[in-house]
């Protein structure tokens, strides 16, 4: 990217204009993305004559151009629908890493253009049924799908490329590298692709990736945590082979806060059992809690509290963040996450009033009002709340009015959440939810509650002062000695005896 004589760099030497090839044009950009020259007269220059010299532009060195542009994130709308229709031109004579370098380009800048993307999954369904796609072009063009997908420039993919990269996968897994692995099983997260087919394939790479674990990049191990657990396909030997790489120092230092979130996401989806990791893991949150944003911490108090790992100074300072963080950064948040950040603080048993007050203000001023959110999205609040027994006046009340006026919609599960989690703070109900409470509980809800459903529910009948006869009757019916009636309850454990002081052998032996 310099010239031999002068060492001077080629976007210096040469003019864009003056460029005969292609081959040029890119030696100039190559150059100029190397020393960061943002020069935007300069990449237009590039860019127009990239369209003067299409007609006769070899297809492999136009894509290796455009891709530059894409790494350097200079867009040219006209170039790219120009360079879409001259590949497809000659689809059937372009080699399967040629197409992959075209759509990671587009990936790059999240181009759309419906009629080019669906020829290319075309093509590339061509080739593999031709036998005449390779590992790297297979996996970095279904890696672009994906990206494309996630960015909203690709409609859906192909259930027949999907379909047949599966079995690709399955039978030929040991011709793909570790990275392309990564990259096939982010694609399919991505796709959300679950079922037999896919279980197959990412269990057939996840035997590939176990022997070849101490090849794993710190991004390559958030990677496949994060998709895994996205596909809901759950191996042993990798989680413990991803347990194992993350006891590294050195590794651990170059994950980012993004994909520490993501490692531990997938760690907590199957439940990991190496506390070890976990606790180390926590440690690399509290270091880079700085980094994240209200989303990412959502996602990781939320897969901590799921691990069961208890983290006081973690906790602690991540409470601290969220009360000293303005308004506007806080509602910035979905109002999914913060019902996820509540849950994880009462898991974790942050019992924090100031942070729960401020947890509450920020759903109640959350774009939409309270009246419309779903009643599941309302129960998971209350319940977060009373898990450190916080009690938020205006929320509880305004959950206790929606859920008033659209009781109908409610179901049996959140139901039984609700009333078992306001009885924890006996929350004193307003006289016509009561009274609906009182007459919905007959006889043929009832019929249809478990055992521990009926007892929560009739537990905390009694406790907020709902008279519901036929919760008494089946309780009865189920459990004969159980004991009726609103004082009763569950009973407290029996006053041990005082602690007595132990006394000595010699003093023992006067009173045999």
């Amino acid at each position: 990217t310099t010239d031999s004589q002068t060492g001077t760099p080629a976007h210096l030497t040469y003019v864009p204009q003056e460029a005969k090839d292609i081959a040029t044009l890119t030696l100039m950009a190559r150059s100029a993305a190397s020393c960061k020259f943002e020069e935007q007269t300069f990449w237009r220059s590039c860019s127009l004559q990239a369209q003067r010299l299409l007609p006769k532009a070899n297809l492999s060195e136009l894509s290796q151009f455009v891709e530059v542009l894409a790494d350097v994130r200079y867009k040219d709308d006209e170039l790219m629908y120009n360079f879409g229709d001259v590949v497809l031109q000659d689809l059937d004579r372009v080699e399967c890493d040629t197409l992959a370098t075209v759509l990671r380009a587009h990936a790059l800048f999240g181009f759309r253009n419906d009629r080019v993307l669906q020829e290319f999954q075309v093509g590339l369904h061509r080739q593999m049924h031709n036998s005449l796609s390779t590992a790297s072009g297979m996996a970095t063009s279904l890696w672009s799908l994906a990206h494309l997908y996630a960015k909203g420039a690709l409609p859906g993919p192909s259930r027949e490329l999907l379909d047949a990269v599966g079995r690709l996968i399955y039978e030929h897994s040991a011709l793909f590298s570790v990275a392309h692995s990564c990259q096939l099983v982010e694609a399919f997260a991505i796709f959300r692709e679950q079922g037999d087919q896919t279980s197959r394939a990412m269990l057939a790479m996840a035997s590939r990736l176990v022997k070849a674990r101490a090849e794993l990049t710190a991004s390559e191990c958030a990677s496949v945590a994060w998709s895994y657990a996205k596909c809901r396909v759950h191996e042993d030997r990798l989680q413990a082979a991803l347990a194992a790489r993350l006891r590294d120092r050195a590794l651990r230092d170059s994950l980012t806060a993004s994909q520490v979130s993501q490692v531990l996401y997938g760690l907590a989806k199957f439940t990991c059992q190496d506390v070890a990791v976990l606790d180390l893991l926590a440690i690399e949150c509290r270091r880079r809690l700085h980094l994240f944003d209200v989303d990412t911490m959502c996602e990781t108090l939320g897969a901590i509290g799921k691990t069961g790992v208890s983290s006081q100074v973690l906790v602690s300072r991540a409470a601290a963040r969220i009360k000293h963080m303005e308004n506007k950064s806080l509602d910035a948040a979905s109002e999914h996450s913060l019902g996820v950040l509540a849950m994880a603080f009462g898991k974790l048993q942050a019992r924090d009033s100031k942070l729960f007050d401020t947890l509450g203000d920020a759903v109640l001023r959350g774009p939409r009002p309270v009246a419309l959110r779903p009643l599941r999205e309302l129960v998971n609040y209350v319940h977060a709340f009373t898990k450190v027994h916080a009690v938020h006046d205006n929320l509880f009340r305004a959950v206790a009015q929606t859920i008033f006026e659209r009781y109908d919609e409610l179901s049996q599960t959140d139901l039984v959440r609700y009333v078992h989690a306001l009885a924890k703070v006996e929350f004193v109900l307003p006289d016509g939810l009561q009274a609906k409470l009182a007459t919905s509980l007959e006889d043929q809800s009832v019929k249809r509650m478990g055992l521990f459903e009926l007892l929560k529910v009739a537990t905390a009948a009694r406790t907020l002062g709902v008279d519901v006869p036929s919760l008494e009757t089946h309780v009865g019916a189920f459990l004969p000695t159980e004991s009726r009636g609103r004082e009763s309850g569950i009973r407290g454990r029996n006053k041990s005896l005082p602690k007595r002081r132990r006394k000595t052998a010699r003093k023992r032996k006067w009173d045999w």
